[in-house]
């Protein structure tokens, strides 16, 4: 098995190519540029929920386009980037709302 920083390094890699542009912008247009949880359309991600198949051919069911909040969500504790911002959502928050950082 491969370890773990190798998958981040690998996953890192691919998502700054030109193979991944293209597929996630036709994931995009597949769910209409919206948020597929709370339907926001503003900070859109598209989070793998499968990472086996890094080469622009993940099927439709491994993908889920997230906006920032809700990507956040899938990532207790770990900053997920939209343009310039960061949100980090923790767990065991009160109210359950994500952090906002600049």
């Amino acid at each position: 098995m491969t370890p773990a920083s190798n998958i981040s390094t690998e996953l890192e890699r691919y998502l700054r190519s030109d193979v991944w542009r293209r597929r996630r912008d036709q994931y995009l247009r597949l769910v209409r540029h919206r948020c597929e949880r709370c339907g926001s359309r503003r900070c859109l991600s598209i989070h793998h929920l499968d990472y086996s198949t890094l080469d622009g051919n993940e099927l439709d069911k491994d993908l889920e386009c997230l906006c920032l909040i809700c990507h956040s969500r899938e990532h207790p504790g770990k900053p997920v980037r939209c343009g310039p911002f960061f949100v980090v959502f923790q767990p065991d928050d009160p109210d359950g709302t994500p952090e906002i950082l600049l």
